[in-house]
């Protein structure tokens, strides 16, 4: 009889062995991206785990194989029955082409490890980078540019389709319209002082093949008005033209005092000032007196424009004679050929 009685119970403590165990369930083994974009950025997948047992299910341990395959995060504290945790894999998207991955799951259960994989393409594309896409200027001064740089570490050609100015801003413009990979590009935008206040903000939409939603770009600061306004003029020029010519560029200034306007030069007393492209320089003398509610013709000359860029900023300082408050303008100079 008492045999029997402990045959009995190790009957039953065999059959609760059995079916008090945990019991490890996924919510998929499988994730199938298909094509993607080139975006520099981490991919991230994840897999949730449920225990559909009656025992504190455990997960020993996460592995991967190489490749920029490899598990982010999985949980570190027992799941208790009829609860759920997640699982996370990262993959590195800076690899070109298609990609196969595989991770396993070991637990506490007395299955074998379990599998899941990620599959995909990743596809060249442009990445529009921004260092900052909302930047405060602080105060520039009237007639100054301000600039946006925008970075394109993508893995193909970034095209600018198209940049709106938002609330009737100011443009905001650039040379160029395409971007090669690696390199980057500076958006500018010349601020102008309100008439009611010399606070500004601008914000603009850039459209890109980077991405099919705009980038946002927010320019705010302040403005040191000048009563200087200039020209931006445009020198048409015949493709065998060498030698040196003068351009001019006319001056307005709209106050009530007299303004002293000078050339930005390489050195106090030079008698040429030089601009960067040093093609350009400024030769009838030092400085100019703009007379209050008049304007003024400024005479620039050029040598050889076989090297000249497509265009060049030509900086100016000035001062009112009476106040003494000084100014900054820039003024921007196109070269274009002449058609024949």
């Amino acid at each position: 009889m008492r045999s029997v009685i402990f045959w009995f119970i190790g009957i039953c403590s065999f059959s609760f062995s059995v079916f008090a165990q945990p019991k490890i369930s996924l919510d998929k083994t499988a994730i199938d991206y298909g094509k993607m974009p080139y975006s520099g950025n981490n991919l991230k997948s994840y897999f949730t785990v449920t225990n559909i047992g009656n025992e504190p299910l455990i997960i020993i341990r996460v592995s991967t194989g190489d490749g920029g395959f490899m598990c982010h995060s999985y949980p570190r504290e027992p799941i208790m029955p009829n609860k759920s945790a997640e699982i996370v894999f990262l993959y590195d998207t800076k690899r070109i082409g298609p990609f196969n991955k595989t991770g396993y799951i070991q637990s506490n259960t007395f299955e074998e490890n379990i599998s899941v994989r990620i599959k995909g393409e990743i596809t060249p594309a442009p990445v529009a980078y921004f260092d900052k896409r909302e930047v405060n200027f602080g105060t520039l001064e009237a007639g100054d540019f301000a600039s946006f740089e925008m970075f394109n570490y993508g893995t193909a050609l970034l095209k600018i389709n198209k940049i709106e100015s938002v609330n009737h801003s100011i443009p905001l413009v650039t040379l160029y319209d395409t971007l090669s990979i690696n390199n980057d590009m500076k958006l500018d935008f010349y601020p102008k002082a309100n008439i009611d206040s010399v606070n500004f903000e601008y914000q603009w939409k850039l459209f890109s093949n980077a991405s099919e939603e705009p980038k946002i770009l927010t320019a705010r600061g302040k403005i040191n008005f000048s009563p200087l306004s200039f020209d931006t003029a445009t020198v048409y020029l015949k493709p065998s033209e060498t030698g040196t010519r003068f351009f001019t560029v006319k001056c307005f200034n709209s106050s009530n005092y007299d303004i002293e306007v000078n050339m930005v030069s390489k050195g106090e007393h030079s008698e040429q000032i030089w601009l960067p492209s040093k093609q350009i320089y400024y030769s009838e003398g030092e400085k100019y007196t703009i007379p209050a509610k008049g304007e003024k013709t400024l005479i620039v000359a050029y040598q050889s424009f076989e090297s000249l860029p497509p265009e060049e900023r030509i900086s100016f300082h000035s001062v009112n004679k009476k106040t003494k408050q000084k100014y900054r303008n820039s003024v921007r100079m196109r070269f274009r050929m002449q058609k024949s």
